[in-house]
């Protein structure tokens, strides 16, 4: 058996510290009990995310929420969770505000009641 080489040790060593990192930022996340979790249902279809921020004329949603993140369950065709998308509430804000009174701001839900923005999923890469 040979010694592996020190810059594959090396590489490992910053891997693991990255990967450490992100672990206790998750942990603290889901520890805090601060994330807003959702679930959407036909994003894998319209490759829209629907992001509530009133309802019924009152505000609702994103509006309200006191979590620092916003998680949103992402269904497969077969109506299974298969992935998530988390963002900071800040930036959610900013780039729903930015859509308000546009065509990505539209009405949902119960007896169309309920104001959102629709996200395109690719949204989430910037």
């Amino acid at each position: 058996m040979t010694t592996p080489q020190i810059f594959e040790r090396s590489k490992f060593d910053i891997d693991l510290e990255g990967g450490e990192e992100w672990e206790g930022f998750f942990k603290n996340l889901i520890g805090s009990g601060k994330v807003e979790c959702k679930r959407d249902k036909t994003a894998h279809k319209t490759g829209d995310i629907f992001i509530e921020y009133k309802c019924r004329g009152k505000p609702s949603g994103l509006s309200i929420t006191e979590a620092g993140w916003w998680a949103i369950a992402i269904d497969n065709p077969k109506g299974d969770f298969e992935t998530a998308i988390l963002a900071s509430v800040p930036w959610l804000k900013d780039k729903c505000r930015s859509l308000l009174e546009t065509g990505r701001d539209v009405n949902g839900g119960d007896d169309n009641a309920t104001c959102g923005i629709l996200l395109r999923m690719d949204d989430f890469r910037t």
